[in-house]
């Protein structure tokens, strides 16, 4: 009986970034398959929206959604209150992407030291201290866990300045190093808890198409063409592509999946 493997039944599913693009998509589908859902977000604007696209018979697996956690802080006293709650995390996916104001001018012209350094704690310290926490609290609890953290496609190639051409977009010097550094440190934190029962894999999109909070990513018709050029599949992702794949990393369909990175792009990076 194949089917009791994909279900997430009673699993509770803690979602970082859970109002946005990816995250909210995530939600979506984790309560379809019969989880119940904890979503932090710092976007209270987010929240009614939300909802508001919930199948009303999911909304009572909606355990809560927590306003905010951008500081360390913040993150040790919600799983405080966990504790003290005797809350269950069964599953934890990080699809955060905190950075600056500065966040499109971290290009290799006119990036400052301060920006990247900012914008590297912001992402890279967050993901990182937010899966100990995670990983350490399921340890704690005896929960045979999975813990699934969004990398990029970016975090395993260079970035293709062509795609760029002809739009006001460019690289980012940042964005590679994030990436590229949670992807490895996902193999190493998924072969140290391995021994504890508890999963850590990476889900690394490509572009991903879609609207947050009903209003479009304005991805400009060139980008897209730009992209597409070296797209076998010849579209952009969706919410769902990497909803799915996130679904069956959270599953015990998954269950001898550890610190792998999981590519969620239709083949671009394989040609």
């Amino acid at each position: 009986n194949y089917k009791k493997y994909f279900l997430l039944n009673n699993k509770t599913v803690l979602i970082n970034g859970g109002l946005g693009l990816l995250g909210s998509e995530i939600a979506r589908a984790s309560l379809s398959l019969g989880s119940n859902v904890i979503i932090i977000d710092n976007d209270k604007l987010n929240k009614q929206k939300f909802l508001k696209t919930i199948n009303k018979k999911y909304i009572q697996n909606i355990q809560g959604i927590i306003s905010d956690s951008s500081s360390i802080t913040h993150i040790n006293k919600i799983f405080k209150k966990f504790k003290q709650n005797k809350q269950i995390i069964d599953v934890f996916i990080n699809c955060s992407y905190p950075r600056d104001i500065f966040w499109s001018k971290n290009n290799y012209r006119n990036i400052s030291h301060k920006s990247l350094s900012k914008n590297i704690s912001l992402h890279t310290t967050s993901y990182i201290w937010f899966s100990k926490i995670v990983a350490d609290y399921m340890f704690k609890n005896k929960t045979k866990g999975s813990i699934i953290l969004l990398g990029s496609i970016y975090g395993v190639l260079a970035q293709n300045e062509k795609i760029y051409e002809g739009t006001n977009m460019s690289e980012n010097l940042t964005y590679n190093f994030v990436k590229g550094g949670l992807i490895n440190f996902c193999r190493s934190m998924a072969a140290y808890y391995a021994k504890y029962s508890i999963r850590v894999n990476c889900l690394s999109p490509g572009a991903i198409t879609g609207h947050v909070s009903g209003e479009s990513l304005n991805q400009s018709k060139i980008f897209i063409d730009n992209y597409l050029r070296q797209n076998p599949t010849k579209r952009l992702g969706e919410p769902r592509d990497v909803a799915s794949a996130c679904l069956f990393l959270s599953s015990d369909s998954s269950s001898y999946i550890n610190g792998t990175n999981m590519i969620v792009d239709g083949g671009w990076t394989i040609v």
